[in-house]
């Protein structure tokens, strides 16, 4: 995976949120099969960066042999980023699986695109306060710190997306949301105030700690 100043450089705290979303998208495909003339599933990444999390997915689910299964949407409301992305897609061979276009979450897309809603959207947003973004070693280093920053709490953006996530996810649609170690309790008094009647799970990275908000539609 190339990166460069336009993007963070992926942190291995990154790789729950792609199992999580390879075990979504086994469940949604193959636990609970569809008729057989369903659409390809949609998996949006929002604020793809690198591309990393959505080229990831798109080679496995080739490998897995449901690629033509699952269609992919990436967005990143900075153009030097997306253009990374398209470059990583390209690299890795999977560009004919994912879409790609300029946004600030789920607005801000070429007019006319009307893009359905997804059965699956997967998210490493900013979650670091921004009193904090000084003190991490990124801040001397070559990556953008907008990608860091997520306003005074640390989730500014994440609870923007949280009101737009009813116009963004399907019926039985799921958001992979990766949070701060010390953001869980946040983030589920964020679900409850915004989305009272949506379900919110929070799973654990290897070390025990908050690490993934896994955000549901009512059933």
């Amino acid at each position: 995976m190339s990166v460069d100043a336009r993007a963070l450089i992926p942190r291995p705290e990154t790789e729950l949120l792609v199992d999580l979303g390879l075990e979504r998208i086994k469940h949604l495909l193959i636990d609970e099969p569809r008729p057989s003339d369903s659409a390809a599933l949609l998996v949006w990444d929002m604020g793809t960066g690198s591309g990393a999390i959505c080229v990831a997915l798109a080679v496995e689910c080739r490998r897995r042999g449901y690629g033509a299964d699952v269609r992919f949407r990436a967005t990143d409301s900075s153009a030097d980023a997306l253009a990374l992305a398209v470059e990583n897609a390209v690299g890795h061979g999977v560009a004919d699986q994912i879409d790609f276009a300029l946004a600030d979450l789920t607005s801000g897309q070429t007019p006319g695109d009307n893009p359905a809603m997804a059965d699956l959207i997967v998210a490493n947003l900013p979650y670091i306060p921004s009193d904090v973004v000084p003190t991490l070693p990124v801040a001397a280093s070559f990556e953008p710190v907008a990608a860091l920053d997520g306003g005074a709490g640390g989730l500014t953006v994440i609870e923007r997306l949280l009101t737009e996530l009813p116009d963004a996810l399907a019926e039985r649609g799921e958001a992979l949301l990766e949070i701060g170690a010390d953001q869980g309790a946040s983030i589920e008094a964020a679900v409850t105030r915004t989305l009272p009647d949506w379900r919110v799970e929070i799973r654990n990275d290897l070390a025990g700690r908050p690490r993934v908000a896994i955000i549901s539609r009512p059933a």
